[in-house]
């Protein structure tokens, strides 16, 4: 079926006009050059607020990446320039109160921009752009618009197929699953099917499959993809992931070394298994540490590669050594204070933390976060340091 059909005869501009609120100059903005926004909050929810910026960096079949905005006050607004990196195809611009309670998302439009090259879009932008209106939609506060998407996502391919490439099968199952549009879900749904059954194709090919068969909610189809991926690939991801599950769903920890040894052993390096084997030296962590098995909790949590991750498991067990009140028995006081102070040793290299840093939190963001995570975490410190006799560590946190 052609798809023609399926789209709305929308006309989209080259870019948005954003009223009195937003310019963006220069017009054509590209990657690699200065870029400076003017906002002005009046008529909006800001306009009597302190405004915080930030910029999402769009880029297709990645998750958007934000960063601060530093804005200066203007006699009638704020401004900012930033430099775009190359790797950004469309930009989407927030601005907020200071704990974010008010937003101005122009309506729930969203104010964004495509990158140019020769006051033409770059090669996905549009696509890039889409993910506003449907994947991410609810994430930025935009009013979802899969029609919107659909009519992105067709601008930057020459026929309907070409939608099914492994670059735009993702982007485009969610467009049409937002625009309820049966006719392109059929065409989706026959396409993976003859994929599930005849199709070669590379592990990360068959996984984006298996996610565009997830937003259209075809999970039996799902189902077979996954199945066809440990076929194809017995020591892949999803094969990986397959295994560990039927241990969780047992309950059967013990079992876990000897898939999570081997498995960290060849997969360590790459970082589309971080994910996995975070979650596996988590449960391996938590499980002897209800044990009160020290030793193997600290083994498998310090080879969490989020050092985050590894801070919290730690205090996790600090807390729990420690007791709710400083009346409470507490038989494990000295492994709660190593633990404890582990915890925060952790947090205290801000290079690494900022890397560790979530791509869709802006800087300010995490740092706030990490600020919370550090009070509660000096409590449990100072009462592990008290019941352990050392009151004027206690004192100090």
């Amino acid at each position: 079926m052609q798809l023609s059909l399926l789209f709305a005869c929308l006309i989209l501009c080259a870019n948005t006009t954003w009223g009195n609120n937003l310019t963006i100059s220069p017009e054509y903005p590209k990657t690699g050059s200065p870029i400076t926004i003017d906002y002005h909050p009046t008529g909006t929810p800001l306009a009597d607020q302190t405004v915080f910026a930030v910029v999402y960096l769009l880029e297709l079949g990645q998750v958007p990446h934000v960063q601060d905005l530093p804005l200066q006050k203007t006699a009638t607004g704020y401004t900012a320039s930033f430099v775009p990196p190359a790797n950004a195809q469309a930009l989407l611009f927030s601005f907020s109160n200071e704990d974010g309670s008010l937003n101005d998302t122009n309506d729930e439009q969203g104010y964004y921009t495509f990158l140019y090259e020769n006051k033409r879009p770059i090669k996905n932008a549009h696509s890039a752009a889409a993910t506003i209106f449907s994947t991410n939609a609810v994430f930025f506060g935009i009013k979802p618009q899969g029609d919107k998407a659909l009519a992105f996502l067709k601008k930057d391919v020459k026929s309907d197929t070409d939608l099914l490439h492994a670059d735009y099968i993702k982007s485009f199952a969610s467009a049409v699953q937002m625009a309820d549009n049966e006719a392109g879900k059929e065409f989706l749904i026959a396409h993976l099917e003859a994929a599930a059954q005849n199709g070669l194709f590379s592990e990360e090919e068959l996984q984006k499959m298996t996610s565009a068969a997830g937003r259209i909610k075809a999970n039996e189809l799902r189902n077979t993809l996954i199945e066809k991926q440990i076929t194809l690939f017995p020591k892949g991801l999803e094969a990986l992931k397959s295994q560990y599950q039927k241990i969780r769903q047992a309950k059967d920890f013990e079992a876990l070394p000897a898939l999570y040894e081997p498995a960290y052993a060849q997969h360590h390096k790459e970082t589309r298994f971080e994910d996995v084997l975070d979650n596996m030296e988590r449960d391996l962590a938590m499980h002897y540490g209800q044990q009160n098995d020290f030793e193997k909790l600290n083994q498998y949590a310090a080879r969490m590669s989020n050092p985050v991750y590894q801070s919290n498991i730690y205090h996790r067990f600090a807390a729990i050594c420690a007791g709710e009140n400083l009346d409470d028995e507490a038989p494990y006081l000295k492994e709660g204070l190593q633990l404890s102070k582990k915890s925060l040793d952790v947090l205290q290299n801000p290079e690494t933390i900022l890397q560790n840093k979530p791509v869709y939190l802006s800087e300010r963001a995490w740092k706030k976060d990490l600020d919370s995570y550090q009070t509660y975490y000096n409590h449990t410190y100072a009462m592990l340091a008290y019941k352990n006799g050392d009151f004027e560590t206690a004192l100090k946190h």
